[in-house]
């Protein structure tokens, strides 16, 4: 009457009765999944991992929770989160482990979507304050070398107004204006 596969396993951790939820969810038949065989509807890069936590909460007797993708029926793989208990005895021994898997693909993609889409926001941020970076140290570059042709000709073109200039001084002031006035057009 749940919408979350529920599983029971022996008390060394390994399934030794029909489990319909498991079975109606894999679609593996009870001798495909008994024992261990249900390890093979975890995907294969997931399997060793989900294995050593599931083996760590048995030999610990602690609570079991793992993260895998598990085959479905139609042979789609989805996120599940695995959760497990052990059922004790009075004499506080293991009986069995009664747990099970929360479908939460859904939850898992947006999660990844939206971890894509901040990455992809950073990335831009940072091409933003590189290019920004750059449009500065192009101004600051553009800045200097517009500012010493100017300061040439301004300089000179007052030194020309005074009347006290020979011919020579005024030729070189002229044609030192006219190389920075190229120079700033060149740059322009």
């Amino acid at each position: 009457t749940i919408s979350a596969v529920v599983w029971l396993t022996n008390a060394v951790g390994q399934i030794d009765a029909d489990n319909p939820s498991w079975g109606g969810f894999t679609g593996q038949s009870w001798e495909q999944y008994r024992g261990w065989g249900w390890l093979n509807a975890i995907h294969p890069y997931d399997r060793a991992h989900t294995a050593a936590v599931w083996q760590d909460a048995v030999a610990a007797v602690k609570m079991y929770e793992v993260e895998y993708r598990l085959r479905r029926h139609d042979g789609e793989y989805r996120y599940v989160i695995a959760r497990g208990a052990p059922v004790r005895l009075a004499d506080g021994k293991v009986k069995e482990w009664v747990g099970n898997c929360t479908d939460h693909h859904a939850e898992k993609l947006l999660l990844e979507q939206n971890e894509r889409l901040l990455n992809s926001e950073r990335a831009a941020r940072t091409e933003a304050e590189r290019t920004g970076r750059m449009k500065d140290e192009f101004l600051a570059t553009l800045s200097h070398e517009l500012r010493t042709p100017l300061s040439a000709i301004l300089g000179w073109s007052q030194l020309l107004q005074r009347a006290d200039l020979n011919s020579e001084e005024a030729q070189e002031g002229l044609a030192t204006i006219e190389r920075n006035a190229r120079a700033q057009a060149q740059l322009i």
